[in-house]
């Protein structure tokens, strides 16, 4: 995951794979960025699928310094536990 310059607001992207490398579409992505160090800043996120397992979700807000996205991408039944420092 990494945040990236949007028209007019912060977007997180993030890249999904399977464990040989190949992109996951499809996906269905409920989390949340976080602030560790005041929760009042934390904010959920909505992305949307960008094709070839890139997912985007645009930001209110960023401010400067430690982020976590937490939560998880769901296809069927399969699901995958999302928890990065950034």
């Amino acid at each position: 995951a990494r945040f990236i310059d949007g028209d007019a607001e912060p977007v997180l992207r993030i890249a999904i794979t399977d464990d040989s490398g190949a992109p996951l579409s499809g996906l269905v992505i409920d989390a949340d960025l976080r602030r560790p160090t005041d929760a009042r800043l934390d904010q959920p996120l909505r992305f949307n699928d960008k094709g070839e397992g890139v997912y985007e979700a645009r930001l209110s807000t960023l401010a400067p310094g430690q982020w976590r996205v937490r939560g998880a991408a769901a296809r069927g039944t399969d699901t995958l536990e999302l928890d990065q420092v950034l």
